[in-house]
């Protein structure tokens, strides 16, 4: 395996004491070993910055900043990162040992700068299931469709990029919520993307969620969606969530901020019926 090129894995770290060791430790034992880990460490009040220092590698690099969020975390490690190769995993998660050998190997085989594999879900009741159940393996030219359709879909600690497709993009820190989906359409956007049905990590519920605050709905990407320069897939995937959010603010209907987009709401009601009923079966299926 050619191993010439470094990834970067960046960590933003935020009060994460009851689990950053066993992320830092799904890093550290990877089969790739040529890698650094950026850990950003956003102003933590907790014991995390602690028990990283007890890890003793020349792999882990840790950088402190003021608490300025985890978008802010995560552009300092994109500008930190001295890798050929960028991943973002959250500190509450973990990868496989073979995480970043085959998301190397996707990219490099495709001649791709993005690649994205499947993953586990580790939820509240301590069960653990597949987040798409799909086949879909190869190389797809407008993401937003297989997304769509849960045959893929790209988050932290599944995905990789190249550090050059990286260059000019950054995460919009206004955004508390869905930050990360507003990223990742728009490095994706025009970009082919291979994938991979091969779970590569473990995101976790168990430590809560970075995108639990309903609070202020002007901090939801979801909120600032730009249909302008979206293709019919994109638009029908963002719609859909749009519509599933909707439950989260009950006193607004996220929908009425984009009145132009009526008729495709229409279309993506009724394909969500399907989707959900098939989602459902596929619970039950996994006894989840």
């Amino acid at each position: 395996m050619d191993k010439s090129s470094k990834i970067s894995v960046v960590i933003p770290l935020y009060n994460k004491e009851n689990s950053i060791r066993k992320t830092i430790y799904s890093v550290l034992q990877q089969t790739y070993d040529n890698i650094e880990i950026l850990v950003i460490n956003d102003g933590s009040t907790d014991g995390s910055l602690d028990i990283i220092k007890t890890i003793k590698s020349d792999k882990i690099r840790i950088i402190t900043q003021n608490n300025s969020g985890v978008s802010a975390a995560r552009n300092r490690g994109i500008e930190e990162a001295v890798g050929d190769w960028v991943v973002f995993l959250d500190a509450d998660d973990f990868m496989f040992p073979n995480a970043l050998s085959h998301l190397y190997n996707l990219v490099k085989k495709a001649n791709l700068s993005i690649g994205c594999a499947n993953f586990f879900i580790l939820n509240k009741d301590y069960k653990i299931f597949p987040y798409f159940r799909s086949k879909y393996n190869g190389v797809t030219d407008n993401i937003n469709k297989q997304m769509l359709f849960d045959q893929a879909f790209l988050r932290m600690g599944n995905s990789i990029f190249s550090k050059e497709i990286l260059s000019n993009m950054r995460f919009n820190p206004l955004f508390k919520r869905y930050e990360d989906l507003d990223f990742f359409l728009r490095v994706t956007h025009n970009q082919q993307v291979v994938v991979s049905s091969t779970p590569v990590m473990v995101y976790s519920y168990l430590n809560g969620s970075l995108a639990s605050d309903f609070s202020d709905v002007t901090k939801d990407y979801l909120s600032h969606i730009k249909f302008t320069n979206t293709n019919f897939w994109e638009k029908i995937f963002l719609l859909q969530i749009l519509i599933r959010e909707r439950k989260n603010y009950k006193d607004i209907n996220l929908c009425s901020f984009y009145p132009s987009m009526n008729s495709f709401f229409k279309l993506v009601n009724v394909m969500d019926i399907f989707l959900s009923i098939r989602k459902k079966i596929f619970a039950k299926m996994f006894n989840i």
